[in-house]
């Protein structure tokens, strides 16, 4: 009995001073694939305000604009209904990915505006973003593809091929 005791109040000693997010398989990773996913996530919604810019194409703006804000939304609200806590168990919004979602947005729209000359290296980059979130543990897979899903379905609504003016 005496044994059983002991054993017992060690197995709660060790459980009570474990931390979920202490594990070897919860740990997060930063490095520089990471911090460059965090960037290109911005930077490929900014790359198609600037094949906008550079066509004068102000309704392409209205419709990155509109598809983004969609997207980001829909995320947030997938977040929010989901809970789903991250690999790193750092907090209960993993699906759908955000970075992802942002980053295939800006690529769908590249791609769909503007043809396979932006949108390839784009979707490349896209990719990379989500590759990153799964590297980071910040993500499962198929909390990135839910959000480059989004992203891309909710392009295909708001975004039309690019004529320029004077064009048939």
């Amino acid at each position: 009995m005496k044994k059983t005791l002991q054993a017992t109040l060690i197995g709660l000693t060790l459980c009570s001073t474990a931390s979920y997010a202490d594990n070897a398989i919860t740990q997060t990773v930063t490095d520089d694939h990471v911090v460059a996913g965090d960037f290109i996530q911005i930077a490929l919604p900014a790359t198609g305000l600037f094949a906008a810019w550079l066509n004068d194409d102000a309704e392409g703006v209205k419709q990155l604009t509109y598809s983004l804000a969609t997207t980001v939304g829909i995320v947030q609200a997938g977040k929010f209904a989901v809970g789903r806590l991250r690999p790193n168990a750092s907090n209960n919004a993993s699906f759908p990915s955000g970075h992802t979602a942002a980053a295939f947005s800006g690529a769908a729209f590249l791609q769909s505006r503007y043809g396979a000359k932006w949108g390839i290296p784009a979707y490349l980059a896209a990719s990379y973003v989500g590759v990153s979130r799964i590297h980071g543990n910040r993500h499962y897979a198929d909390d990135v593809l839910a959000g480059a899903g989004i992203a891309f379905l909710t392009n295909q609504f708001f975004v039309s091929r690019y004529t320029p003016e004077g064009s048939v």
